[in-house]
C-alpha cells in the first residue's frame, strides 16, 4: 500500500526507540530542524546501563550528543555539520507546562507544539500506539529507518595520493616526502601511492619519522599466506616489526585481525622463536542474555570464551599441512609446550610478562584504566597487540569514545613503539561484509 507523500517538513521530533535502531538517526535525516524532547535523553541515560545490543545504542547515542554539546548549546540548536544549516535541538524541561510528562507525552506535547505554530511537523517513532496517538491530534509521524552509518575515525587515517606510473616505479624510500602534497602527521602513519593509470598499482609505505620511509613489502608468509588487500598489508607490516611494541587494529568482523594477530604471533613463537609464547586474554562480556554459571575451574571456563582463538590457529595450521610445512601446530600441543597461553584478565594485575606475545582482544570491552593494567605488565621483549570494533560494545558505561580501545590508541600517537590501522574491507565472505554494511 502506497504512503501519501509528505508535505515539506520542517521539524522532525525523535522518539527513543529511533536511537535505539540507529544512534545516529539525526545524521541520516534531511529535514533542516531535529528536535529531541529532554526526555529521550533521560530515557537514553537509564538504557545505557542495560547489557547487550539496547545498552550499546543507547550509549552510542549518547555519545553523538555529548559531541554536539562540545560543539555549542543543544538548547539552542547546534549545526550537526558545519558546512550545512541542518541544527539538533534538546527540548528543555521548562519547554514544557508539566515538567513530569513520560516520555511518551512529552514527544507528544512537542510534536504538537511545533504543529500548532504552523510548522510542517513529523514525528518518528517506532512506537505503532505513538503513532496512533498522535495521528489522533494531527501530527503526521513515520517509522524511521535505518540507513548505514558509521562515526568518523581520524587515529588511523592513510595518506593516499596519485603519481604517474613511472614515477611511482622509479619511487625510492628517500624521495617518498618530496612526493607528497600531504605531510605525514604522525610516526608510523601509512601513505598510499597509486598510479594514475591503474588504481590496482599501488605502493605502500610507513612514515619513521622525521624523513624516513619504510616500504611495505606483500611477501608471502610460509608461501600460504599473503595480505588480501592493502589494510593488511599494513597490519603485516607493524606486526611484523618488533621495534613497534604496541599495536592497534580497529574494524569490523570479518576484516582478518584475529587472523593476522595469530599468524604473526605464530611466526614469532615457533619460527623467528623472537618470543617465548602467545598469551591471549578477551574480556568476558557476553553478547546477549547471560546463560548463567559456566562449569569447571577458570581455565575451563575461560576457554568458552577463547573458541575465536581456537577456530583461527586451527585454518592456519590446517593451511600449512596441505603445504607441507614443517610444522605441526595445533592449540593442544602448544598449550603442553606453554607456547600458547589463555588468561583471564581478572588474574592479570601484579604480573611481569618479558618476551611475551600479547594479544588483548576484544579490547574496546575493556575501560582504559583495564587496558593499562595489561599493558604495563609488559616486560622486555614483549610485543602488545590491542584489536577491537568501538561500535560493538556490549559493556555498560563504556562508550565510542570512552572505550580502552579508542582512549589507549588516541593517547599513544606520534609515539615510535606504536603503530594502528583501521580495517574496513571483510575478507571472511561476501556475506559477512554484507552483514557488517547493512546491520
Amino acid at each position: 500500500m502506497m504512503q501519501n507523500a509528505l508535505p515539506k517538513v520542517e521539524i522532525a521530533v525523535l522518539d527513543t526507540d529511533v536511537f535505539l535502531k540507529d544512534p545516529y538517526a539525526p545524521l541520516s535525516l534531511h529535514t533542516q530542524n531535529i528536535i529531541v524532547p529532554f526526555q529521550v535523553l533521560e530515557e537514553l541515560d537509564d538504557l545505557k546501563r542495560i547489557s547487550g545490543a539496547i545498552g550499546r545504542q543507547a550509549r552510542q547515542a549518547i555519545h553523538l550528543f555529548e559531541a554536539l554539546r562540545l560543539k555549542g548549546d543543544l538548547h539552542n540548536g547546534v549545526r550537526l555539520e558545519d558546512d550545512k544549516a541542518q541544527t539538533i535541538t534538546v527540548a528543555p524541561l521548562s519547554f514544557f507546562s508539566d515538567p513530569l510528562l513520560s516520555t511518551d507525552d512529552a514527544v507528544l506535547a512537542t510534536a504538537q507544539h511545533y504543529q500548532l505554530q504552523g510548522k510542517h511537523t513529523l514525528l518518528y517513532t517506532q512506537d505503532i500506539n505513538m503513532r496512533l496517538k498522535a495521528a489522533s491530534s494531527g501530527i503526521t509521524s513515520r517509522e524511521f529507518q535505518a540507513t548505514s552509518f558509521s562515526m568518523p575515525n581520524q587515529f588511523a587515517s592513510i595518506i593516499t595520493q596519485q603519481l604517474q606510473a613511472k614515477d611511482l616505479k622509479a619511487l625510492t624510500q628517500s624521495k617518498v616526502m618530496d612526493a607528497l602534497d600531504n605531510k605525514p602527521t604522525y610516526v608510523n602513519q601509512f601513505v598510499k601511492l597509486v598510479s594514475q593509470n591503474n588504481a590496482e598499482v599501488y605502493r605502500l609505505f610507513r612514515f619513521l619519522g622525521g624523513s624516513q620511509f619504510k616500504e611495505v613489502q606483500s611477501t608471502p608468509i610460509f608461501n600460504c599466506f599473503s595480505a588480501k588487500n592493502a589494510e593488511q598489508a599494513m597490519t603485516l607490516d607493524l606486526l611484523m616489526d618488533d621495534s613497534v611494541e604496541l599495536v592497534s587494529l580497529i574494524g569490523k568482523a570479518g576484516t582478518g585481525k584475529t587472523f593476522l594477530v595469530l599468524l604473526v604471533g605464530l611466526i614469532k613463537v615457533l619460527h623467528e622463536r623472537t618470543h617465548r609464547r602467545i598469551m591471549v586474554t578477551r574480556p568476558t562480556v557476553s553478547l546477549g542474555p547471560d546463560i548463567g554459571f559456566l562449569p569447571g575451574d577458570v581455565n575451563e571456563k575461560i576457554e568458552n570464551w577463547m573458541y575465536p582463538i581456537f577456530d583461527n590457529i586451527g585454518i592456519i595450521g590446517s593451511e600449512l599441512r596441505k603445504a607441507k610445512m614443517p610444522f605441526n601446530i595445533s592449540t593442544e600441543e602448544m598449550r603442553k609446550a606453554n607456547q600458547l597461553s589463555l588468561q583471564a584478565i581478572t588474574y592479570m594485575r601484579g604480573r611481569s610478562l618479558p618476551h611475551q606475545y600479547l594479544f588483548v582482544d576484544e579490547a574496546q570491552n575493556l575501560t582504559p584504566l583495564e587496558l593499562k593494567t595489561l599493558i604495563t605488565r609488559a616486560g622486555k621483549g614483549t610485543k602488545v597487540i590491542i584489536a577491537g570494533d568501538p561500535e560493538q560494545i556490549d559493556t555498560p558505561h563504556l562508550g565510542y569514545d570512552t572505550n580502552g580501545l579508542i582512549v589507549t590508541t588516541r593517547r599513544f600517537m606520534n609515539e615510535k613503539c606504536f603503530g594502528v590501522v583501521q580495517l574496513h574491507t571483510s575478507e571472511r565472505s561476501n556475506l559477512a561484509q554484507k552483514a557488517a554494511e547493512l546491520l
